[in-house]
């Protein structure tokens, strides 16, 4: 189920223009590829996904977590994009890839700082993705 909502936080992600403008089309699923050369660059996961049982019964609705890691030359430069998309994310609505997304909520940041395998900085947001499954 969560690789259901991948392409749909991808698509919500591009829909921005504000983090178009600092990541172009470098935001990647999972693990930046190796060869990417351009930075800041992003990559997402999604980390946890919760049903949402009701009183009468199981609902259509699903939350998940997703994780972004956003790699960058500089603190400043990872600090800017992290800023970015907590903005134009927070309270997002809308469908994306036939996705119905009810709500982006702001989790927290996680662990920042060098990172010797990309040999670049790098910081963690996370946020609540709330979205309606089709069945």
């Amino acid at each position: 189920m969560a690789d259901n909502i991948m392409p749909a936080v991808l698509a919500m992600i591009r829909s921005k223009q504000a983090i178009v403008d600092v990541l172009g089309a470098r935001i990647y699923p999972s693990v930046i590829p190796a060869g990417v050369k351009q930075f800041p660059a992003a990559s997402y996961n999604v980390v946890s996904q919760s049903g949402n049982r009701t009183f009468d019964g199981a609902s259509r609705y699903d939350f998940n977590n997703v994780d972004f890691e956003v790699y960058g030359p500089s603190k400043s430069a990872v600090d800017a994009v992290i800023e970015t998309m907590r903005r134009e994310l927070e309270d997002t609505k809308g469908t994306y890839e036939g996705v119905y997304i009810s709500g982006v909520s702001y989790v927290d940041s996680g662990s920042d700082g060098w990172n010797d395998t990309m040999n670049k900085y790098s910081k963690q947001i996370e946020f609540k993705i709330d979205h309606k499954r089709s069945r």
